[in-house]
């Protein structure tokens, strides 16, 4: 996709075995979020991931790709950005699986 007509938003989410329900939260504060924005769910912990069940109001703008578990999330952001590197937004948001709660996670 050229960028001129790419998303405005990518948001890469680095996943082991976290609730990913949060990212319902984002229709929650924009009811049309999947019309510029896409969600990549790296999940590193060989966890199956049913995004209807899971996140179903952020499905639709949501894939979910299996990636080994080694180092830390950094891994998983670098290999969105292999996978990605010609057709990322001009936005990106990296994101660690518990979402951003203010204790633990923070954006890169």
């Amino acid at each position: 996709m050229p960028a001129s007509t790419a998303p405005y938003q990518d948001i890469v989410v680095a996943h082991c075995k976290e609730d990913l329900k949060w990212l319902d939260q984002l229709h929650n504060f924009d009811p049309l979020v999947c019309s510029h924005t896409r969600i990549y769910i790296y999940s590193k912990c060989n966890s199956q991931i049913n995004l209807t069940e899971m996140v179903p109001l952020t499905a639709t703008c949501s894939t979910v790709k299996q990636v080994l578990n080694c180092g830390t999330q950094e891994y998983a952001y670098f290999q969105f950005i292999l996978d990605h590197y010609e057709t990322m937004s001009p936005m990106v948001s990296f994101i660690q699986g518990g979402g951003v709660d203010g204790k633990s996670s923070y954006y890169l």
